[in-house]
């Protein structure tokens, strides 16, 4: 077992905002966070998904089969995860999300593989999207429940897991961003939600992310439970789950829950896997926090996520963990294609009409 240590912020960055632990606090269970095992500058995340309303018609697109190839080309990410959803308008969606961690071979492969094809293609029928998001490390946290599987950024090679100390009360998930030392992550003056008139279909448009906007991508995987795991987590905690996810859809104003996506990964042959995450855009990370410290539907996924690892102990057999950004004010690109008006941050923020 790993000694647990304390996190603090990077040297170059003097804390002069407290953190939140309490004094003399004992994780109520351990938790993990992931060292990559190298130096790094920024870490690439791209979500690129079509839209269609039905399975039928994104088989035809043949989306999957052409990015599987752009990954595969020169400087393509060090791992790429497929997932599948149904939107609230109704529409499935497939969406696709894969990291860097090297600028350098992230630019050379936007720049070699063919990949702004499928974005300025004809329409067809079927809509496509891609968030692209770029963060530096100080900006980030993670938080995992066991050491012995890679999900997420972890899935880098040589990464490994760091027990930490920094788990267990409120305020855990700011303490553990090393720029919180030093920045409030306010969103900028001025930054809301505001709803946008319709654009109109056959239309590409890219959305003007405010600074500071909070993304979280939180998952759970239970491919290895069985028996009373398995059915603890199926009729205990994925319920309370599924609760908050509806919550933060329904209530995107009250929230600040900007777009929440609740997905199930996908096989190597596009089966259901037993493993999901969510993604949510929050308009700031206090936004996020509001949500997670004071309202039912988190406390029920928290208190009965508690319950589970307590009860079970080294022998749980599922696993959950997550992923926090705060994004830069610059440097992402958020971009819908023939999507429909619900799709992603088009609802809520001032875009740019590209073609």
């Amino acid at each position: 077992m790993l000694d647990a240590v304390t996190l603090q912020a990077p040297p170059s960055i003097p804390r002069v905002l407290p953190m939140r632990k309490p004094s003399g606090h004992i994780p109520p269970v351990p938790r993990w966070r992931v060292d990559l095992g190298c130096e790094w500058r920024l870490l690439t995340m791209l979500y690129a998904g079509a839209q269609a309303p039905d399975d039928a018609a994104l088989d035809a697109s043949g989306f999957r089969l052409w990015l599987e190839a752009q990954w595969r080309a020169e400087g393509g990410p060090y791992s790429w995860e497929w997932s599948r959803y149904m939107d609230a308008a109704g529409y499935v969606n497939l969406v696709c999300v894969a990291y860097w961690v090297d600028e350098d071979r992230f630019a050379r492969w936007q720049g070699a593989a063919g990949y702004e094809g499928w974005w300025r293609g004809e329409p067809d029928g079927v809509g496509r999207f891609r968030e692209l998001m770029r963060v530096p490390p100080e900006r980030l946290e993670n938080n995992y429940s066991k050491p012995d599987h890679k999900l997420g950024f972890a899935r880098f090679e040589p990464s490994g897991f760091v027990r930490h100390e920094e788990t267990g009360y409120w305020g855990a998930m700011r303490d553990r961003i090393p720029l919180s030392a030093a920045d409030p992550f306010d969103p900028p003056p001025g930054a809301a939600m505001r709803p946008q008139p319709w654009r109109g279909p056959g239309r590409r448009w890219r959305i003007e992310v405010p600074g500071n906007l909070a993304v979280i991508r939180s998952g759970q995987h239970w491919e290895d439970c069985e028996g009373e795991q398995l059915d603890n987590y199926l009729r205990n905690l994925q319920p309370a789950l599924e609760a908050g996810m509806r919550h933060l859809v329904e209530t995107p104003v009250a929230s600040g829950c900007c777009c929440l996506r609740y997905m199930h990964n996908l096989g190597p042959d596009g089966s259901p896997r037993r493993e999901s995450y969510a993604l949510g855009y929050f308009l700031s990370l206090a936004h996020l926090e509001r949500w997670s410290e004071t309202h039912p539907t988190h406390h029920a996924i928290y208190f009965r996520a508690i319950d589970t690892a307590k009860r079970y102990g080294p022998h749980r057999q599922l696993r959950t963990w997550h992923e926090v950004f705060v994004l830069p004010a610059e440097g992402h690109e958020f971009e819908y294609v023939d999507c429909h008006e619900g799709t992603g941050l088009l609802p809520w923020f001032e875009a740019r009409r590209l073609g």
